[in-house]
Protein backbone atom coordinates (compact mmCIF):
# COMPACT_ATOMS: atom_id res chain seq x y z
CA UNK A 1 0.00 0.00 0.00
CA UNK A 2 1.55 3.31 -1.27
CA UNK A 3 1.61 6.84 0.91
CA UNK A 4 -1.43 8.22 -0.41
CA UNK A 5 -3.50 5.12 -0.26
CA UNK A 6 -2.44 5.05 3.70
CA UNK A 7 -2.99 8.98 3.90
CA UNK A 8 -6.57 8.15 2.64
CA UNK A 9 -7.65 5.56 5.34
CA UNK A 10 -6.09 7.38 7.98
CA UNK A 11 -8.17 10.81 7.06
CA UNK A 12 -11.10 7.89 5.98
CA UNK A 13 -10.99 6.69 9.79
CA UNK A 14 -10.48 10.06 11.13
CA UNK A 15 -13.84 11.68 10.20
CA UNK A 16 -15.64 8.22 10.73
CA UNK A 17 -14.37 8.06 14.54
CA UNK A 18 -15.24 12.59 14.63
CA UNK A 19 -18.45 11.37 13.38
CA UNK A 20 -19.33 8.81 15.58
CA UNK A 21 -17.94 11.07 18.39
CA UNK A 22 -20.02 14.30 17.61
CA UNK A 23 -23.22 11.89 17.58
CA UNK A 24 -22.76 10.51 20.54
CA UNK A 25 -22.63 13.91 21.86
CA UNK A 26 -25.04 15.09 20.43
CA UNK A 27 -27.53 12.30 21.92
CA UNK A 28 -25.93 13.01 25.34
CA UNK A 29 -26.79 16.74 25.48
CA UNK A 30 -30.92 15.83 23.81
CA UNK A 31 -30.85 13.19 26.92
CA UNK A 32 -29.25 16.34 29.48
CA UNK A 33 -32.01 18.48 27.66
CA UNK A 34 -34.58 16.39 28.03
CA UNK A 35 -33.74 15.31 31.94
CA UNK A 36 -33.70 19.04 32.50
CA UNK A 37 -36.99 19.61 31.07
CA UNK A 38 -38.52 16.83 33.33
CA UNK A 39 -36.78 18.16 36.52
CA UNK A 40 -38.33 21.19 36.04
CA UNK A 41 -42.10 20.32 34.81
CA UNK A 42 -41.74 21.03 31.62
CA UNK A 43 -43.28 18.25 30.45
CA UNK A 44 -44.48 18.38 26.53
CA UNK A 45 -40.97 19.84 26.02
CA UNK A 46 -39.49 16.51 27.28
CA UNK A 47 -41.56 14.59 25.64
CA UNK A 48 -39.98 16.51 22.13
CA UNK A 49 -37.11 15.74 23.39
CA UNK A 50 -36.98 12.55 24.63
CA UNK A 51 -38.75 11.39 21.03
CA UNK A 52 -36.53 13.22 19.09
CA UNK A 53 -33.19 11.39 20.99
CA UNK A 54 -34.90 8.16 19.94
CA UNK A 55 -35.50 8.98 16.82
CA UNK A 56 -31.79 8.82 16.46
CA UNK A 57 -31.65 4.90 16.78
CA UNK A 58 -30.78 4.99 20.41
CA UNK A 59 -32.31 2.07 22.49
CA UNK A 60 -32.58 2.85 26.70
CA UNK A 61 -34.33 1.92 28.79
CA UNK A 62 -33.71 5.02 30.47
CA UNK A 63 -34.64 6.95 28.05
CA UNK A 64 -38.34 5.44 27.98
CA UNK A 65 -38.93 5.09 31.83
CA UNK A 66 -38.21 8.94 31.69
CA UNK A 67 -40.42 9.49 28.63
CA UNK A 68 -42.88 6.92 30.32
CA UNK A 69 -42.73 9.49 33.21
CA UNK A 70 -43.00 12.71 31.32
CA UNK A 71 -46.56 11.33 29.80
CA UNK A 72 -47.73 10.28 33.12
CA UNK A 73 -47.56 13.49 34.60
CA UNK A 74 -49.18 14.86 31.30
CA UNK A 75 -51.72 12.20 31.94
CA UNK A 76 -51.23 10.85 29.24
CA UNK A 77 -51.92 7.07 30.33
CA UNK A 78 -51.38 4.75 27.40
CA UNK A 79 -48.48 6.51 26.14
CA UNK A 80 -46.98 6.25 29.77
CA UNK A 81 -47.89 2.24 29.53
CA UNK A 82 -46.50 2.02 26.06
CA UNK A 83 -42.83 3.19 27.00
CA UNK A 84 -42.84 2.05 30.80
CA UNK A 85 -43.41 -1.52 28.80
CA UNK A 86 -41.17 -0.82 26.04
CA UNK A 87 -38.63 -0.16 29.19
CA UNK A 88 -39.10 -3.15 30.62
CA UNK A 89 -38.46 -4.67 27.02
CA UNK A 90 -34.97 -3.25 27.31
CA UNK A 91 -34.03 -3.95 30.87
CA UNK A 92 -36.34 -6.76 32.87
CA UNK A 93 -37.08 -6.72 36.30
CA UNK A 94 -36.80 -2.85 37.40
CA UNK A 95 -38.39 -2.26 40.32
CA UNK A 96 -39.45 1.57 39.73
CA UNK A 97 -40.47 1.19 36.06
CA UNK A 98 -43.09 -1.86 37.26
CA UNK A 99 -44.15 0.35 40.09
CA UNK A 100 -44.77 3.15 37.76
CA UNK A 101 -45.96 1.01 35.40
CA UNK A 102 -48.53 -0.36 38.04
CA UNK A 103 -49.97 3.51 39.11
CA UNK A 104 -50.48 4.04 35.53
CA UNK A 105 -52.55 1.13 35.19
CA UNK A 106 -54.46 2.08 37.77
CA UNK A 107 -55.66 4.69 36.32
CA UNK A 108 -57.06 3.21 32.67
CA UNK A 109 -60.67 1.82 32.55
CA UNK A 110 -60.08 -1.83 32.71
CA UNK A 111 -62.82 -4.13 33.66
CA UNK A 112 -60.87 -7.17 32.27
CA UNK A 113 -60.10 -9.83 34.57
CA UNK A 114 -56.84 -11.36 34.14
CA UNK A 115 -56.51 -15.09 34.09
CA UNK A 116 -53.99 -16.28 36.03
CA UNK A 117 -51.06 -18.08 33.59
CA UNK A 118 -50.44 -21.86 34.35
CA UNK A 119 -47.76 -21.63 37.19
CA UNK A 120 -44.81 -23.32 35.12
CA UNK A 121 -45.73 -21.02 32.07
CA UNK A 122 -45.20 -18.08 34.19
CA UNK A 123 -42.34 -19.13 36.09
CA UNK A 124 -40.51 -19.70 32.30
CA UNK A 125 -41.42 -16.44 31.15
CA UNK A 126 -40.42 -14.85 33.99
CA UNK A 127 -37.00 -16.10 33.68
CA UNK A 128 -36.62 -15.60 30.29
CA UNK A 129 -37.14 -11.57 30.91
CA UNK A 130 -35.07 -11.65 34.02
CA UNK A 131 -31.65 -11.50 31.84
CA UNK A 132 -31.13 -10.02 28.18
CA UNK A 133 -30.50 -12.95 24.85
CA UNK A 134 -26.99 -12.08 24.94
CA UNK A 135 -26.33 -13.07 28.39
CA UNK A 136 -28.37 -16.06 27.77
CA UNK A 137 -26.50 -17.13 24.74
CA UNK A 138 -23.35 -16.49 26.71
CA UNK A 139 -24.29 -19.10 29.45
CA UNK A 140 -25.11 -21.47 26.72
CA UNK A 141 -22.08 -21.57 24.65
CA UNK A 142 -20.44 -21.98 28.17
CA UNK A 143 -22.16 -24.81 29.42
CA UNK A 144 -22.27 -26.42 25.92
CA UNK A 145 -18.52 -26.40 26.07
CA UNK A 146 -18.38 -27.38 29.37
CA UNK A 147 -20.83 -30.63 28.20
CA UNK A 148 -18.17 -31.44 25.30
CA UNK A 149 -15.11 -31.36 27.77
CA UNK A 150 -17.53 -33.71 29.51
CA UNK A 151 -17.94 -36.25 27.00
CA UNK A 152 -14.52 -35.94 25.70
CA UNK A 153 -13.40 -37.06 29.13
CA UNK A 154 -15.83 -39.88 28.73
CA UNK A 155 -14.19 -41.11 25.75
CA UNK A 156 -10.39 -40.57 26.82
CA UNK A 157 -10.64 -40.87 30.85
CA UNK A 158 -7.98 -43.04 32.02
CA UNK A 159 -9.94 -45.66 34.34
CA UNK A 160 -14.03 -46.39 34.52
CA UNK A 161 -14.82 -43.57 37.25
CA UNK A 162 -13.36 -40.79 35.07
CA UNK A 163 -15.15 -42.03 32.22
CA UNK A 164 -18.23 -42.49 34.37
CA UNK A 165 -17.71 -38.78 35.73
CA UNK A 166 -17.62 -37.20 32.21
CA UNK A 167 -20.29 -39.07 30.50
CA UNK A 168 -22.54 -38.12 33.56
CA UNK A 169 -21.34 -34.46 33.71
CA UNK A 170 -21.19 -33.93 29.99
CA UNK A 171 -25.18 -35.22 29.74
CA UNK A 172 -26.03 -32.96 32.87
CA UNK A 173 -24.21 -29.74 31.79
CA UNK A 174 -25.89 -30.49 28.08
CA UNK A 175 -29.64 -30.51 29.33
CA UNK A 176 -28.59 -27.26 30.91
CA UNK A 177 -27.05 -25.63 27.93
CA UNK A 178 -30.08 -26.34 25.78
CA UNK A 179 -32.07 -24.68 28.45
CA UNK A 180 -29.94 -21.76 28.25
CA UNK A 181 -30.17 -21.99 24.64
CA UNK A 182 -34.19 -21.92 24.28
CA UNK A 183 -33.96 -18.69 26.95
CA UNK A 184 -31.78 -16.97 24.65
CA UNK A 185 -33.53 -17.40 21.37
CA UNK A 186 -37.56 -16.91 22.93
CA UNK A 187 -35.86 -13.48 24.70
CA UNK A 188 -34.38 -12.39 21.36
CA UNK A 189 -37.38 -13.35 19.85
CA UNK A 190 -39.30 -11.12 21.97
CA UNK A 191 -36.29 -7.86 21.62
CA UNK A 192 -37.06 -8.29 17.80
CA UNK A 193 -40.65 -8.06 18.30
CA UNK A 194 -42.67 -8.28 21.22
CA UNK A 195 -45.72 -9.80 19.89
CA UNK A 196 -47.82 -7.51 22.28
CA UNK A 197 -49.43 -3.96 21.84
CA UNK A 198 -51.04 -1.14 23.74
CA UNK A 199 -54.25 0.55 23.24
CA UNK A 200 -53.66 4.11 22.12
CA UNK A 201 -57.37 4.95 21.34
CA UNK A 202 -59.40 6.86 23.78
CA UNK A 203 -62.30 3.92 22.89
CA UNK A 204 -62.02 1.20 20.45
CA UNK A 205 -63.82 -2.17 19.26
CA UNK A 206 -62.63 -5.65 19.60
CA UNK A 207 -64.53 -7.48 16.63
CA UNK A 208 -65.45 -11.06 16.21
CA UNK A 209 -63.48 -10.96 12.28
CA UNK A 210 -61.29 -8.04 10.50
CA UNK A 211 -64.11 -6.31 9.47
CA UNK A 212 -65.27 -2.75 10.49
CA UNK A 213 -69.13 -4.35 10.36
CA UNK A 214 -68.33 -7.66 11.87
CA UNK A 215 -70.29 -8.07 15.67
CA UNK A 216 -68.35 -6.07 18.55
CA UNK A 217 -66.83 -8.81 21.29
CA UNK A 218 -66.51 -6.10 23.60
CA UNK A 219 -65.44 -2.28 23.95
CA UNK A 220 -61.75 -1.42 25.40
CA UNK A 221 -60.06 1.98 26.86
CA UNK A 222 -56.90 3.41 26.02
CA UNK A 223 -54.03 1.31 27.85
CA UNK A 224 -55.08 -2.09 27.70
CA UNK A 225 -52.09 -4.63 26.61
CA UNK A 226 -52.86 -6.71 24.00
CA UNK A 227 -50.56 -9.80 22.74
CA UNK A 228 -50.82 -10.23 19.17
CA UNK A 229 -51.15 -13.30 17.11
CA UNK A 230 -52.00 -13.09 13.44
CA UNK A 231 -52.56 -10.01 10.82
CA UNK A 232 -55.15 -9.80 7.74
CA UNK A 233 -53.95 -6.64 5.87
CA UNK A 234 -54.32 -3.63 8.16
CA UNK A 235 -56.59 -5.93 10.88
CA UNK A 236 -54.69 -7.71 13.64
CA UNK A 237 -55.77 -11.13 15.87
CA UNK A 238 -55.14 -10.07 19.37
CA UNK A 239 -56.22 -11.78 22.66
CA UNK A 240 -56.90 -10.11 26.35
CA UNK A 241 -55.74 -10.60 29.27
CA UNK A 242 -58.93 -12.49 30.24
CA UNK A 243 -58.61 -15.30 26.85
CA UNK A 244 -60.93 -13.22 25.12
CA UNK A 245 -59.37 -13.16 21.22
CA UNK A 246 -61.00 -11.00 18.58
CA UNK A 247 -60.01 -8.07 15.94
CA UNK A 248 -58.39 -4.64 16.03
CA UNK A 249 -57.41 -2.33 13.28
CA UNK A 250 -53.90 -1.28 13.44
CA UNK A 251 -54.69 2.29 14.29
CA UNK A 252 -56.08 1.20 17.53
CA UNK A 253 -52.84 0.14 19.01
CA UNK A 254 -49.15 0.90 19.31
CA UNK A 255 -46.43 -2.67 19.26
CA UNK A 256 -44.33 -2.35 22.42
Amino acid sequence: MNSSSQKFLFLLFLMLFSFVDISAQDNNYLFVKANEHLASKDYQKAISTYQELLKTGIQSAEVEYNLGNAHLQSNQVAEAILHYERSLALESGDADVLQNLRLAQERIEDDIVTNPPFFLSATWNSLKMSASSNLWSFLFLLFFFAATAGLILWQIGQDRKQRKQGFFAGIGLFCLSLIFFFLAAGKAELEVDSKAGIIMQDKTELHAASEQNSPVIRDLSEGVKVTIFDNINNWYKVKLANGEEGWLPAQAFEKI
